[in-house]
């Protein structure tokens, strides 16, 4: 799930907080290349020790055991990499997106990098809508249109999760928006969802058979996190490139 801790009600008084001002940021950055091996707990490390050396004014949690308020916010399996990602971080005193962007892009280790930053208007909450996956295919197993259409054409499509007694069949055809291939390349769009959200593993195996060396082997990267953005007088907004919750296995 997203690290983005809940804003405490302790330590500085509501009034106090008021007339201290402070951002909240939106950041897009790419994993690439061995940074791809970087577990969602490594990851986090990554940003954390990056905006030290950036000397930016993360906000800090109230409690005994204060911690940077920042969040990915959709966790990546070990081993992708990761071309739009999402991360939220909260600072105070208020700072300018794009001083920000270039302090924090000046201090990544190789293999991130980030690419844009946008201040959240006051009182949003972005969420994670969906992702996109694309996965590098031999000529000889890439699906053809036909062949997708008949796929999506399925009213369900079961995967199974977990193993022996704790076992069970999941439908992941409500959470597929769409499918292409072009080049021998597959794009598809997952939508997330809390009960679950389909892995990219997952809709391979369904795709071209579950013991199929093609599924296994495919070089799958995730392209986009699409997010919604919701503020405190709107049920939703759509952005590309928002909020995006999940855990390290769940997308």
């Amino acid at each position: 799930m997203a690290c983005f801790p809940p804003r405490s009600s302790g330590g500085v008084p509501r009034e106090g907080r008021a007339r201290m001002s402070f951002s909240r940021i939106l950041f897009r950055f790419a994993k690439e290349g061995e940074a791809r091996y970087l577990s969602h707990r490594d990851l986090m490390r990554a940003f954390e020790r990056a905006l030290r050396r950036a000397g930016l004014p993360v906000s800090m949690s109230q409690g005994f055991n204060p911690h940077p308020k920042l969040g990915i916010l959709a966790a990546l399996p070990l081993g992708l990499e990761a071309q739009d990602e999402a991360l939220e971080v909260e600072f105070q005193p208020a700072i300018p997106a794009d001083e920000a962007r270039d302090r924090l892009a000046a201090e990544m280790p190789r293999g991130l990098r980030v690419l844009s930053a946008a201040t959240l208007p006051e009182g949003a909450r972005p969420r994670v809508e969906s992702v996109v996956y694309e996965a590098e295919l031999s000529a000889s197993c890439t699906p053809g249109p036909s062949e997708i259409e008949r796929f999506l054409a399925q009213a369900a499509i079961a995967v199974r999760r977990g193993s022996g007694a704790e076992q069970a069949e999941v439908d992941i055809r409500p959470a597929l928006r769409a499918m292409s291939v072009e080049g021998g390349r597959l794009r598809f769009e997952v939508a997330v969802a809390e009960r679950g959200t389909p892995r990219a593993s997952e809709v391979l195996a369904a795709l071209l058979g579950a013991g199929a060396a093609a599924s296994q082997q495919a070089r799958v990267r995730r392209t986009k996190v699409n997010l919604a953005i919701a503020g405190p007088r709107q049920q939703s907004g759509t952005a590309t490139g928002k909020r995006s919750e999940g855990d390290e296995n769940a997308t």
